[in-house]
């Protein structure tokens, strides 16, 4: 009985534990604690409780960094400023190659590919009220192939995924 009545709603205690445990700006609890994780090296956790607040879409694929990405836009939205963005750029390339067999000697054809892939991308995010957030973003990925095989060359230019 004695638990019903600590829970009931109209319980005193009940209702000022609640209510100290009610902040006064819902966004900037979860900012708070997604930039706590981070401080703790909790990327996964921290990404997700930015997300509950704000949402970025084609971010880099590594969670520090998807962190960092929200943690900036959570020290921006400390200071007053709704408007945040962020921008990245990537770049790789490297050299295929078909391991020489037995039937490929034979025929005198062993492919080499080379690669090389880019991606650029940001966003723009904008916190109108404690319940709506506005987003934009851009990402557009460039790869190019070369690939040669029994003396002739090919290329292969476009976006990719």
């Amino acid at each position: 009985m004695l638990a019903v009545a600590l829970l009931s709603p109209g319980s005193g205690l009940g209702a000022e534990t609640a209510e100290a445990a009610a902040p006064a700006d819902p966004v900037a609890a979860h900012l708070q604690r997604g930039q706590a994780y981070l401080d703790k090296g909790e990327y996964a956790k921290a990404v997700l409780e930015f997300e509950q607040v704000l949402r970025f879409d084609n971010l880099p694929p590594d969670l520090r960094q998807q962190a960092e990405i929200y943690a900036q836009a959570a020290q921006r939205y400390a200071r007053g400023e709704r408007l945040s963005g962020f921008g990245y750029a990537e770049t790789g390339g490297g050299y295929y190659r078909e391991n020489e067999t037995r039937s490929s000697r034979a025929v005198g054809e062993t492919a080499r590919d080379w690669f090389w892939k880019a991606r650029v991308g940001g966003g723009l995010g904008y916190i109108i009220g404690d319940d709506l957030t506005v987003d934009g973003t851009l990402d557009y990925r460039y790869a190019t192939t070369t690939t040669t095989t029994a003396g002739t060359t090919r290329t292969c230019a476009g976006e990719g995924p």
